[in-house]
């Protein structure tokens, strides 16, 4: 037999037996005979069957069955009043279910349910019993059995079942468990209260007047345990008092005892029916404060977890008292003494910034009037160390005087001052990037007029070398053709500085020692800047090369000092130029202009050379603007300046910093990447010599003045130039004259096909084919593939002596199989340009 199936066997004999002895063992030792004043047996039978199961209402029924039949009851009288016990059980506990009523009694709907749920099922048993009461109670007392009878049910039941459950409470036991002291107290007094009843009803030949010690004595107690004790201790203090009051009563005992059957019992049965309705009352009412005063505590925990969490601090304003009251979370954001959480309501904005008082005051009245549901405004508080926190401050009215007025407003403070920093953060950064993005802009910009300028300059320049060859020494005319070209160089140097701006300034990389160069231009400095200006230098020893462009370094060193020599205006002061190797870092490197547009700036070691001046700073709508081209806080046509110092720092994969506020000076600071490698001993050539070209050249260009200097020029030098606007149109020629070509000049933007793609199919068609590679922008970072990597590179604009220099280069780097034999000269082909 499964277990749980055993134990329901066994539980159910244990219910036969004590319905049977409830029913018919313990009316036998009363001497009131079959009367019961207090029917407890019913509410423990009904309590048993609420914990454990309706299984145990068949034996119920039998056991009240076989119990009547002791007493001598016929077997019909007794099954109906069996049955009648098993449907009064059935009502009480189905009403007790079906509303979900709590055993305990937390709320007096619930307490009204019960005694209700009694009351039907007492008048069910009393209508059974009245049935049978000329065979069981005797003719002489069928007309007090219903009314006798449903008394005593339905107290028992009332005050009975929820004892029960209270005694077989498992917080109850807990607490006496852990040594409560106010369990053990409500215990103690309960059984005071039992011992007064039982010396009271145990006396014999005393008179009802003796009811005045029970009056005086144990109701109190009873009340006051109901009201302190908790967990249902007043109801089964009550129930016991009831119990003694009772039993003692049917035995003839106590104040009652000498007004007689069944006026003694009548007596009991409202005695304990008060006492059992008063103290479940009482204890629903105080248990049910107690629950709701545990939720609200409950729900005050929650709400301080919630505002511990969310980092809130809160504040309410009492119009009656005109004072504001804030927790201590809100007391720590502003500077108030420890312990202080409530000041006057004028104190209030003496907390926040003069800045931000009107919008506060704007929130707050928009709110008073209704215009708004509440009011949420970010402000400063002042803070105990004397700086400023952000917070976010809401509120709402909570309530109002019958005329609309504000009585309580109550609201939050949110630090919020890691989110402001965050925001000035990406501010900063989204500066910074808008910034990258309108020097790129100017830099496209300043490219793209730079190559077109290279271009124009390229046949002024060019022609004019070739008129200054047919012009002899000492000629007026020839004086002015220099003139001319001295002046179109000048205008290519400053289409330079645009490159350089633009960041594609042509970079002849070698290994340079910044100490080194400093130096050898420590005349030049000195005498570019007033005399009252002095130069101070602070070089590192040992510092590691970095590479680049020297010239283009010179340009930058110079545009720093004349820059730092210029803030010091007439004034005159010091300009200290410092060299040292620093390692520098991600945060380092993010506040250098261009940083978001350079991917060639890594962490690690750097040649810093920093720039510092004595002079009247900038402020930061300056600072702002400082490498804009053309901008100057001097006077109009200054040049490029500083925009050139950027795009050249740029070009060189370094970083720029400044540092400047007004009164204060300025610095800058340039980082160049450090090389590992020594500097190497190099010697700039001389200009090389003129020398005679033979032969087929084909030159490929869009523009038509550059395809006909560079044609005048390749005459001038003995080659025949075939000349072509295209990428397609070379390769038709070079399919018709392709043998007889020894060079071929290209430049590198062309529409359609550019120049890495016409170099590609020529040497596709001629891998031995010598290349020279022209633009006017920097020199392009060549494919590592021989098949588009020129063999020369030819800047524009471009001279004579430069074109001869790039043809011998490339045709150097490719000699031809027989030196012996010369392309003969062909006709060159009729092209568009």
């Amino acid at each position: 037999m499964p277990r749980r199936a055993l134990s329901l066997v066994l539980e159910s004999i244990l219910m036969l037996v004590v319905a049977t002895a409830f029913a018919g063992g313990l009316r036998e030792n009363l001497s009131a005979g079959p009367w019961l004043p207090i029917a407890f047996g019913s509410g423990l039978l009904c309590a048993w069957i609420l914990l454990r199961g309706d299984a145990l209402l068949i034996a119920l029924g039998i056991g009240i069955t076989l119990g009547r039949m002791q007493l001598g009851a016929p077997l019909l009288d007794a099954s109906i009043v069996g049955s009648a016990t098993v449907l009064q059980a059935a009502i009480v506990i189905a009403a007790l279910r079906v509303y979900r009523v709590d055993p305990r009694f937390t709320r007096p709907r619930e307490l009204f349910i019960h005694v209700g749920a009694s009351l039907l099922g007492g008048l069910v048993r009393a209508a059974a019993e009245n049935m049978t009461a000329a065979s069981f109670y005797g003719a002489a007392h069928s007309g007090q059995v219903l009314s006798f009878v449903l008394v005593s049910q339905t107290v028992g039941v009332m005050v009975g079942l929820p004892a029960v459950t209270t005694l077989a409470s498992a917080g109850w036991l807990a607490r006496l468990r852990t040594s409560d002291r106010k369990a053990w107290g409500t215990v103690a007094l309960s059984v005071l209260a039992s011992a007064i009843t039982a010396y009271v009803f145990s006396m014999r030949g005393i008179g009802v007047e003796h009811m005045r010690v029970v009056a005086f004595t144990v109701i109190p107690l009873l009340m006051w345990i109901a009201l302190r004790g908790g967990d249902g201790m007043g109801v089964l203090a009550s129930a016991f008092v009831i119990g003694i009051a009772a039993y003692n009563t049917a035995l003839d005992r106590g104040p009652y005892a000498l007004l007689g059957v069944p006026q003694s019992l009548f007596l009991v049965q409202t005695f304990g029916g008060a006492i059992g309705i008063a103290a479940i009352l009482i204890h629903t009412l105080e248990l049910g404060r107690r629950n709701a005063q545990r939720a609200l505590q409950q729900r005050e925990a929650r709400l301080q977890r919630v505002l511990q969490a969310s980092n809130d601090g809160m504040w309410e304003w009492d119009a009656a008292l005109d004072r504001v009251d804030i927790n201590e979370r809100a007391a720590r954001m502003i500077d108030l003494p420890d312990g202080v959480t409530s000041f006057p309501t004028d104190r209030s904005l003496r907390f926040v910034h003069t800045e931000d008082r009107a919008r506060v005051t704007a929130a707050v009245d928009d709110h008073t009037a209704g215009r708004t549901a509440g009011f949420e405004v970010e402000l400063r508080v002042a803070r105990p160390d004397a700086e400023w926190l952000w917070v976010l401050c809401r509120g709402r009215i909570a309530q109002r005087s019958p005329d609309g007025m504000p009585l309580i407003v109550s609201g939050t403070l949110t630090d919020i001052q890691e989110r402001k920093s965050a925001d000035a953060e990406r501010g900063a950064i989204e500066a910074r990037r808008l910034q990258s993005q309108k020097l790129e802009s100017l830099g496209l910009l300043a490219g793209g007029v730079a190559h077109d300028f290279n271009n124009i300059l390229t046949g002024v320049l060019g022609h004019a070398d070739l008129a200054r060859e047919e012009i002899r020494d000492g000629s007026i005319a020839r004086a002015h053709i220099d003139r001319v070209i001295e002046g179109a160089r000048g205008a290519a140097e400053l289409t330079r500085q645009m490159l350089a701006y633009a960041g594609h300034g042509r970079v002849e990389s070698r290994l340079i020692d910044l100490s080194q160069l400093v130096a050898e231009m420590g005349h030049l400095l000195q005498v570019s800047i007033s005399r009252r200006n002095r130069l101070r230098y602070q070089f590192a020893p040992a510092l590691p090369p970095v590479e680049g462009d020297p010239a283009q370094l010179r340009q930058v060193v110079m545009n720093l000092i004349l820059n730092a020599a210029e803030a010091l205006d007439h004034a005159g002061g010091t300009i200290v130029m410092q060299l040292s190797a620093r390692e520098l870092g991600v945060a380092d490197l993010s506040s250098a202009w261009l940083a978001d547009a350079s991917e060639s700036l890594r962490p690690g070691l750097y040649v810093t050379l920093e720039v510092r001046d004595e002079g009247v700073g900038m402020d930061e709508g300056t600072l702002a603007r400082i490498f804009d081209p053309f901008f100057s806080t001097k006077f109009t046509g200054r040049g490029l300046g500083l925009a050139a110092v950027l795009g050249i720092v740029h070009a060189h994969h370094g970083a720029v910093q400044v540092d400047s506020a007004p009164g204060h000076g300025t610095t800058f600071r340039v980082h160049f990447p450090a090389q590992a490698m020594p500097v190497a001993n190099t010697n700039e050539g001389g200009s090389p010599s003129r020398w005679v070209l033979s032969g087929a050249v084909l030159v490929v260009d869009d523009e038509t003045p550059v395809r006909n200097l560079a044609s005048a020029m390749l005459r001038r030098m003995g080659a025949t130039p075939m000349a072509v606007c295209s990428g397609a149109e070379a390769l038709q020629v070079f399919e018709t004259h392709g043998e007889q070509i020894r060079l071929a000049i290209v430049d590198t933007t062309m529409p359609g096909m550019d120049g890495p793609a016409t170099v590609a199919a020529l040497r596709a068609r001629r891998p031995g084919l010598a290349i020279v590679m022209m633009s006017g922008w920097h020199e392009p970072r060549w494919d590592p593939s021989p098949q588009t990597r020129p063999d020369a590179f030819l800047p524009k604009p471009f001279d004579l002596v430069s074109l001869a220099d790039a043809t011998r280069t490339a045709l150097d780097a490719r000699p031809p199989k027989d030196s012996t034999t010369s392309p003969e000269p062909v006709a060159p082909p009729r092209t568009n340009g």
